[in-house]
């Protein structure tokens, strides 16, 4: 039975190493590492951030206790669920518009 010692090469059943083209296998087809990077970007900068100012705005009302600093972080908290509909809308992982999995033709 294998150990899970750090260092040691330890992989799930079934998956192997990331191949040349960084692509992994999986059980519907193989994922786009690439493109997985770049749509967390875009999830981090356009949901990320403007959830930070919520938590940033919030934390500033009840630290210096000016509690109309919840007026900024309710608007900029339903910017973000705007930001969220479009994100969700318009993620494409394979970049072919048809789902997470890039069919594999091997």
């Amino acid at each position: 039975m294998p150990s899970a010692v750090p260092g040691d090469d330890v992989r799930a059943e079934g998956v192997d190493a990331l191949t040349e083209d960084h692509q992994v296998p999986g059980s519907h087809g193989v994922y786009d590492a690439k493109l997985g990077d770049k749509e967390m970007y875009r999830w981090m900068t356009g949901f990320g951030l403007p959830m930070a100012l919520v938590a940033f705005f919030t934390c500033l009302a009840f630290g210096f206790q000016k509690f109309w600093l919840i007026g900024p972080a309710v608007v900029v908290l339903i910017s973000s669920i705007f930001a969220l509909v479009y994100l969700t809308l318009t993620t494409d992982l394979n970049d072919k518009g048809d789902g997470f999995y890039i069919e594999s033709h091997h």
